[in-house]
């Protein structure tokens, strides 16, 4: 069989989703805000409409907040099909997206070993790889979130006007589906004023999609972005200490402990998030000054993540952002273009053989792929807090019956597959 791009895409988009999707073969039903988007989805389906309070299976009520994409999505689906969708739903997602990575690759450099590199750095990434297993929000958003910034750079380098009509779209959809996505995408608009001549479309592309966001659906996304202020509020009162005292905001659980060694240090978490950044540095190095033609909203777009990852871990007043970690999240789109962008200056200028480039990121890619399985070993399909099995199923199934049950949950984590 000949290695064609489509095949070679195909097949590590196919194993890109088996390393994602394997842990929840052996726990079906794991996760925290998934059983959320579920009851949503089920609210959806019964009443033909996105709910605007809190569904009737909490008890604290108050305005139904949530970017409801996902929701939506699941409410075409029979209950059956969705609890079948939550467990794929978002390895699919996070594949479909390396394949974009390959596309731009392979379209930015027609070298088809750089376009796989590239595609199988943005699959093996450890924090990509912990947040897709379950059903979230998080990979479409970044989804989308790519697809705008990748549209509006295609604009603002001659491309036709549809491709800035994408990019509005696109970020519309990020302001439907996930918050952080969101935010994130409004904190590079400012980011990017400094830089406004070179990236004008960037400066615009946050408030704009916001605003087509706001005319498609005014009163929702104005109900999400009250929440969202609300919980930037809250944060805020946290961090600068207005807030009640309270002792350690994390799990002791294994999950924890990794949250609160990547809150710790910003080296800590750019570097563990996404260990490729390495590996990109070797290249830049091995390639200079080829490295330095990058195109400049891919070195903007690391600058500007890596700045909201240090900011937001090292500077007090600005925690209440969202930690480092949540950002280094968006990291895994331009770390692997950037890599396979280098590896074809390499390979094309002969400072590297193609054996060497295999070689390397091969065993980057073993040590990597062995350490994200340690990781769903440990906190998926060993997880007792976030999965519907062992005791918690049994308590879940004694608290069924004609009378609903008033329940308080503790830990909280599993408060969400106890209302589901």
């Amino acid at each position: 069989m000949q290695l064609t791009a489509p095949v070679l895409c195909g097949l590590v988009a196919l194993g890109h989703f088996v390393l994602l999707v394997w842990p929840r073969l052996l726990n079906n039903f794991f996760g925290v805000d998934c059983w959320r988007h579920m009851l949503a989805a089920e609210y959806i389906r019964r009443h033909d409409k996105i709910p605007e309070r809190s569904i009737d299976n909490y008890l604290f009520k108050g305005p139904f907040d949530y970017p409801p994409l996902i929701p939506v999505f699941l409410a075409f689906f029979a209950k059956s099909d969705r609890l079948f969708l939550q467990a794929v739903l978002s390895p699919l997602v996070e594949a479909c997206h390396g394949v974009l990575v390959f596309v731009v690759v392979q379209y930015l450099t027609g070298n088809l070993v750089a376009a796989g590199v590239a595609q199988v750095i943005f699959a093996i990434v450890p924090i990509t790889a912990l947040e897709n297993s379950q059903l979230t929000a998080r990979s479409p958003g970044a989804l989308f979130f790519t697809v705008s910034l990748v549209s509006v750079t295609v604009f603002m380098g001659g491309g036709n006007l549809i491709w800035f009509w994408i990019a509005l779209a696109s970020g519309a959809l990020v302001h439907l589906t996930h918050k952080m996505a969101s935010q994130a995408l409004l904190l590079f608009s400012v980011l990017a004023i400094p830089v406004s001549p070179w990236l004008w479309g960037v400066v615009l592309l946050g408030p704009l999609s916001l605003l087509v966001a706001l005319v498609l659906a005014r009163k929702l996304v104005w109900r999400i972005l009250v929440g969202h202020i609300a919980i930037l509020k809250y944060f805020w009162r946290v961090w600068m200490g207005s807030a009640p005292a309270s002792g350690s905001v994390e799990s002791p659980s294994f999950v924890g402990k990794l949250v609160r060694l990547a809150k710790s240090n910003p080296v800590i978490t750019a570097i563990g998030a996404n260990p490729w950044i390495v590996i990109a540095a070797f290249f830049a190095a091995a390639s200079w000054p080829a490295a330095g033609r990058l195109p400049g909203i891919v070195l903007f777009w690391l600058a500007a993540l890596y700045v909201l990852i240090i900011a937001t871990t090292l500077i007090r007043p600005l925690r209440f952002l969202g930690d480092g970690p949540r950002y280094s999240y968006y990291l895994s789109f331009p770390v692997a273009v950037v890599c396979g962008s280098l590896v074809a200056s390499c390979l094309g200028d002969g400072r590297c053989s193609l054996s060497v480039v295999l070689a390397l990121v091969g065993a980057v890619a073993i040590c990597v792929a062995a350490g994200i399985v340690i990781v769903q070993i440990k906190a998926v399909v060993g997880d007792k807090e976030r999965s519907l099995r062992g005791d918690v199923e049994v308590i879940v199934n004694a608290l069924k019956g004609p009378v609903p049950a008033r329940v308080l949950v503790l830990p909280l984590c599993t408060s969400e597959i106890v209302a589901f």
